[in-house]
C-alpha cells in the first residue's frame, strides 16, 4: 500500500517584490512533493507584484493594504488546509525537495529527539548564483557569525535540535500555529524568533535539517544593511524587555557600554583591547572566508553590525511594545 503523505500548505508574504517573486513562485510550482497548496499574501505592494502572482495558476491569493509580514502570515494560515504550514519569503528561491526535506525532520527523526514534541522544521540558507556581489558578501558574513545570531546556520549531515528556524524556511505543525495563536502582529523583524520561544517555552522542540534549501537573495547595498542591522537591533531590545534576556546577543549592548565607559577612564588599556578585538575579529572572519581581503571586508560588516545593531537596540528599549493578543 502506498504511503500517503501529508497535505502542506505554503505561505508567502510578499510586498514589493518583483525582482524575485517570479522566481519564487516559480520554484514553488516545480517542487516534486504531490500534495501541497500555495498562498500569496501581496502586503500592500505599490508595484506589480500582484500581477506576478495572478500571471501563475493554482495559486492563491490574499490581498491587504499593508499589515505587515506578521499579520500577513497569521492570514495565510486561517486561509491554510493542510496538516503542516510550510514559510518562506519571496526573496527565496527553494530546491525542489525542499517539502520532502522538511517534513523529514518529523518523520525519521532520530533518538534522542521524541517526534511528538517535534514542532517545526527549518533548514540551510545559500546564496543564489545569479545574487548581487554585495548580497553574496553579506550572505557569505551572516553564515560567519551565524554563531552568534543563529540566524544563517552551518553544517550538514541529519536533523539537528535547535532554538530558532527563520520563517524563510520553517515548516510548522498545522495545529500548533492555530493553537499558538501564531506570530505576534506589529512585530517585525524577529516574530518568528518570539514565536519560537513562545513554543519553546511549552516544551515544544525545533529541528534544524540542512537537507531543507533554500536561496536567499539579500539586500544589494550598504544602505540596506544598515537598516536590516538596525532593525535586529530594535526588534531584540523590545524581545528582551517582553521575555527577559534569553539570547546571548541581549548582553552585547552591556558590553559597549561597559567598553565606552572604561575607554573614558583608562582609554589605553580599551585601545590595547579594540585592537586586538579587531585583530582576532579580522583572523577568524579571514578564517571563515579563507581570504585575506575578504576578512578585512567581513570585518568591515562586522564593525557597522556593531554600530546599527546597538543604535537599534538603543531604539528599542523605548519604542512601543506590541500588545499580545
Amino acid at each position: 500500500m502506498e504511503n500517503i503523505k501529508p497535505k502542506i500548505s505554503i505561505i508567502v508574504p510578499a510586498k514589493n517584490a518583483v525582482l524575485t517573486l517570479a522566481k519564487c513562485i516559480g520554484s514553488l510550482k516545480a517542487l516534486d512533493y504531490q500534495d501541497f497548496e500555495i498562498i500569496i499574501v501581496d502586503d500592500g505592494s505599490t508595484d506589480t507584484t500582484r500581477d506576478i502572482i495572478k500571471g501563475f495558476s493554482g495559486v492563491t491569493l490574499i490581498t491587504t493594504g499593508g499589515v505587515g509580514p506578521s499579520k500577513a502570515r497569521n492570514l495565510g494560515i486561517e486561509k491554510a488546509t493542510g496538516e503542516y504550514i510550510a514559510f518562506t519569503d519571496a526573496d527565496c528561491v527553494v530546491e525542489k525537495n525542499w517539502l520532502s526535506e522538511l517534513l523529514n525532520g518529523f518523520t525519521l527523526t532520530p533518538i534522542p529527539y521524541s517526534l511528538s514534541s517535534v514542532v517545526a522544521v527549518g533548514g540551510d540558507q545559500k546564496s543564489p548564483d545569479d545574487d548581487s556581489a554585495f548580497g553574496k558578501t553579506v550572505h557569505g558574513f551572516l553564515k560567519a557569525i551565524g554563531f552568534v545570531a543563529d540566524y544563517v546556520k552551518s553544517g550538514g549531515g541529519m536533523p539537528v535540535e535547535t532554538k530558532h528556524n527563520p520563517s524563510c524556511n520553517v515548516m510548522y505543525k498545522t495545529e500548533v500555529l492555530k493553537q499558538s495563536g501564531g506570530f505576534l502582529e506589529n512585530l517585525w523583524p524577529g516574530e518568528d524568533l518570539e514565536l519560537d520561544y513562545r513554543l519553546k517555552k511549552k516544551g515544544c522542540t525545533f529541528l534544524y535539517n540542512p537537507g531543507a534549501v533554500v536561496y536567499h537573495y539579500r539586500t544589494s547595498d550598504m544602505k540596506g544593511f544598515k537598516r536590516m542591522m538596525f532593525s535586529y537591533g530594535r526588534v531584540q531590545a523590545l524581545l528582551a524587555r517582553m521575555y527577559g534576556p534569553f539570547r546571548f546577543i541581549h548582553f552585547v549592548p552591556v558590553f559597549v557600554l561597559t567598553a565606552i565607559v572604561l575607554s573614558l577612564t583608562l582609554p589605553l588599556i580599551v585601545l590595547v583591547l579594540s585592537a586586538a578585538f579587531l585583530f582576532i575579529g579580522w583572523s577568524y572572519m579571514a578564517m571563515k572566508s579563507k581570504s585575506i581581503k575578504v576578512g578585512f571586508i567581513y570585518l568591515r560588516l562586522l564593525i557597522v553590525t556593531l554600530v546599527y545593531w546597538n543604535l537599534g537596540f538603543a531604539r528599542g528599549l523605548t519604542a512601543k511594545i506590541p500588545p499580545r493578543a
